[in-house]
């Protein structure tokens, strides 16, 4: 575990654990992203372009992302019939919490499963509990065939962030 720092405009700062394994470190920046109070896309725009020196982040201490899969992932990509499913549950209320990746739309404009990584869903929080229990509240909503996640997410981060202090 890596662990970063990052400053709110108040001068609070505040820690952001995130995992040095390169597959999983798109998920981390997708609970940095889950935290900020702006639109992601136009904020990175003008701080990139020298228009905004900061970003402004929520009220809540923690966020949590949640990789959702469907079979072969970890493996290599291989033909599986888990690809092309359709991906229900998916609304616009749950939406800012999921971050698709491998998904494709349909003619319909339907979602469906093109690969194995769908993305991750995130949830942030007064605390750890409140971010599980949002993240994996906002899963239990989707209905996907052959779906699986980990249900450890955030289990050890009360030691880890014992540890920091």
């Amino acid at each position: 575990v890596d662990c970063a720092t990052f400053t709110k405009e108040t001068g609070d700062s505040y820690y952001g654990i995130v995992c040095i394994y390169p597959h999983f470190r798109a998920d981390s920046i997708y609970a940095i992203l889950e935290s900020m109070q702006e639109e992601v896309g136009r904020a990175l725009v003008e701080i990139f372009d020298g228009r905004k020196k900061s970003i402004r982040y929520c009220k809540y201490n923690y966020s949590i992302a949640v990789r959702i899969s469907v079979p072969p992932y970890p493996y290599p990509r291989l033909p599986f019939e888990s690809f092309h499913k359709d991906i229900k549950g998916y609304c616009e209320g749950n939406a800012k919490h999921i971050w698709l990746r491998e998904v494709d739309r349909d003619k319909e404009g339907k979602l469906k499963v093109n690969g194995s990584i769908i993305g991750a869903v995130t949830a942030r929080g007064d605390n750890v509990k409140e971010c599980r229990r949002r993240a994996y509240r906002t899963i239990s909503n989707l209905d996907i065939e052959w779906l699986q996640y980990r249900q450890d997410i955030g289990m050890k981060a009360s030691e880890i962030l014992s540890t920091l202090s």
